[in-house]
């Protein structure tokens, strides 16, 4: 005996929501860089300044240093500093950095409560906008990519979403690709960026990914074997039979 199809669509509604959810733990999980204040300070202060052709700033540095200013500076700053995003913060971040065409204290979520904060966040950035101007090009690039990977990753869940509505089970596939492939995506683009920070910037930065993209992926497969199941029903797979008449001809004699 089958189903109704009213709990047919029932089902087809909590099957939705739930992907829904599904999709709105990929685009807002957090992709957090935490790194050493002190450290990257230091590491940002020594390079701008190692690139700087001024011997008056190289040799002011030295002075800085030796008469131990530089260490009572640092040791006034927060230990760490933590910079947290999603796919969704993510994409609203790269069209204000477009638009603005350098970051900001703002964007990257840098507190400003001190005048040695502002001091310090003014150097950090000049230097990271300076070398985001060496590489513009690619940055630019780099954020199209971004971008058509998160409508990408839209579009495949409202494609599930539709092939759920019409009933159709091969909605798993695109839910299984919009969840794992932004799982998979974003562990190796958060690699890659790791290690191109410590090699051009500090070597303390860590990027990690937010457990919220494994309760996708883990909702999203949990979601895929349910609907695999239960697709389909509702329809109705009984044809109803007519009574077959004999219309042959009698032999006459």
């Amino acid at each position: 005996m089958h189903l109704s199809k009213l709990f047919s669509w029932i089902l087809r509604m909590i099957v939705i929501f739930c992907t829904l959810i599904t999709m709105g733990l990929t685009l807002t999980a957090p992709i957090t860089m935490k790194v050493s204040t002190p450290g990257l300070v230091k590491s940002v202060v020594n390079k701008a300044v190692k690139e700087s052709d001024n011997q008056d700033v190289q040799n002011g540095l030295q002075l800085f240093q030796a008469l131990g200013v530089e260490d009572v500076i640092l040791s006034s700053l927060p230990k760490q500093l933590k910079i947290e995003t999603s796919y969704y913060n993510f994409y609203k971040f790269s069209n204000e950095y477009q638009k603005e065409g350098k970051l900001t204290a703002k964007q990257v979520g840098l507190s400003n409560k001190t005048d040695q904060e502002k001091i310090i966040n003014d150097l950090v950035l000049k230097f990271a906008n300076n070398k985001l101007d060496e590489e513009k090009e690619t940055i630019n690039q780099g954020i199209s990519y971004f971008k058509i990977l998160f409508f990408a990753i839209v579009i495949l869940y409202f494609l599930a979403i539709a092939l759920i509505i019409f009933n159709k089970r091969i909605a798993f596939i695109p839910l299984l690709l919009g969840s794992v492939g932004a799982y998979a995506v974003s562990g190796f683009g958060a690699s890659q960026l790791q290690s191109e920070l410590q090699s051009t910037i500090y070597s303390g930065f860590k990027i990690s990914l937010g457990s919220g993209f494994s309760l996708s992926v883990i909702l999203a497969i949990i979601l895929s074997i349910i609907w695999f199941a239960i697709a389909g029903l509702g329809k109705t797979h009984m044809l109803k039979k007519k009574p077959v008449e004999y219309q042959g001809k009698h032999v006459q004699k």
